[in-house]
């Protein structure tokens, strides 16, 4: 599924990447499912998700 997300043009910086786009929509997109409703809350559900 990451791999869906490889062609979307990245508009961040270069200097605060710290995760490639196609982890972080794959991982929003599960926070959502999940019930998550916003960055904060995604942000918990993704660090709760650790491995």
């Amino acid at each position: 599924m990451v791999q869906d997300f490889a062609e979307l043009p990245d508009p961040r910086s270069l200097v605060t990447k710290r995760h490639l786009l196609g982890d972080m929509n794959m991982i929003s997109t599960m926070a959502v499912i999940a019930g998550a409703e916003g960055p904060k809350p995604i942000s918990v559900c993704a660090k709760s998700n650790e491995h």
